[in-house]
């Protein structure tokens, strides 16, 4: 018995302390295991669940909207005339440096 225990403590010496092995967990996704059965049926489960979450979602009032498209606008309004700007300013620097111009 002696002899066993010698021979196990020098073979656990020569290959260094034992680690366990790290398993992965399996990753949640929040999805539920897509349920078999016909298209139809999976199609109909489906437009359900969409059904259910746009319920939960919480729409703009008209004002709301009203006051986002106009500053969407306004903001569209005032990058275009930025980028026509950057445009106008490049455009006379590269017919300075070319001295080729282009309507």
């Amino acid at each position: 018995m002696a002899k066993q225990a010698a021979k196990a403590a020098k073979k656990s010496a020569r290959s260094g302390p034992r680690v366990p092995m790290l398993q992965k967990k399996p990753v949640d996704t929040g999805r539920k295991a897509e349920p078999k059965g016909p298209i139809y049926t999976r199609l109909l489960g489906y437009l359900k669940y969409v059904r259910s979450e746009l319920r939960k979602v919480i729409w703009p009032k008209r004002d709301e909207m009203i006051q986002s498209t106009i500053i969407v606008i306004i903001t569209l309004f005032v990058l275009s005339l930025y980028i026509m700007g950057l445009d106008a300013v490049f455009a006379g620097l590269i017919n300075l440096i070319t001295g080729v111009n282009r309507g």
